[in-house]
């Protein structure tokens, strides 16, 4: 288990199963060891403790990631967030349930558009305006870019401070992913995303792949949760095989 940035249950487990288990990192923590080039971080470090390290090295200037520096270097790797190379040097007050959406690059127009046709209607249901980022194909079995550069459709909502969404919040998540699955759209792992949305066999030339190495490492599935399951579709017959 990381920091707990992420809104999902990724890290949920059932309180009456007595074989569950939460595996905590706090032990891998902190600089390890650091070359001329290179510096190897303990996998529990946060973004923030590895910035303020480097910079005490004099590897890198001192900067503030932002709501993101809270982020364990294995949550982030894990859930493969951000790494555009650039910081935007602001933090977030206001909690907030992010969604992001990947879209292949060369559809990013018609997903705009039909977004803009969405939001030209429904004026006052977003929180923030849209968020875009580019990355480029990734070799990641899992990640969104795997097929090849994508552009992420990011939106938001915003949590009281009595931990409730306003009611329309949850609803505008859904239909916005609704709106922009059809065009490929593969969901941002380590945010919210409707599992149910999409159909990830399809999308991701892997997935199977992926599953069939996931039960060969776990076959009794002890590093899964209940909501991984629901994503991966597990079923007893898939472990029968």
């Amino acid at each position: 288990m990381g920091s707990g940035l992420g809104y999902e249950k990724l890290m949920s487990i059932q309180l009456d199963d007595p074989e569950a288990k939460l595996i905590s990192m706090q032990h891998f923590h902190g600089l390890i060891e650091m070359k001329k080039e290179t510096a190897v971080f303990g996998a529990a470090t946060t973004v923030n403790e590895v910035i303020a390290i480097l910079a005490s090295h004099h590897r890198m200037l001192p900067c503030s990631p932002g709501v993101i520096g809270i982020q364990t270097l294995a949550g982030a790797i894990a859930t493969g967030t951000h790494g555009q190379e650039q910081i935007l040097c602001k933090g977030i007050p206001i909690p907030q349930i992010n969604c992001e959406i990947a879209i292949p690059f060369e559809h990013t127009r018609e997903a705009t558009l039909a977004i803009k046709s969405w939001a030209d209607v429904h004026k006052k249901y977003l929180h923030y305006p849209f968020i875009y980022r580019a990355t480029g194909q990734s070799k990641a079995w899992l990640n969104p870019a795997y097929k090849g550069p994508v552009c992420y459709i990011g939106f938001l909502v915003y949590v009281a401070e009595d931990g409730s969404v306003r009611d329309d919040g949850m609803a505008t998540m859904h239909e916005l992913q609704m709106i922009l699955a059809p065009f490929g759209g593969i969901p941002h792992w380590g945010k919210h995303f409707q599992p149910d949305i999409y159909d990830f066999e399809r999308l991701i030339p892997k997935w199977k792949d992926f599953l069939d190495l996931r039960a060969q490492l776990d076959p009794n599935r002890k590093i899964l949760s209940a909501f991984l399951e629901s994503v991966f579709k597990l079923t007893d017959a898939h472990y029968d095989d």
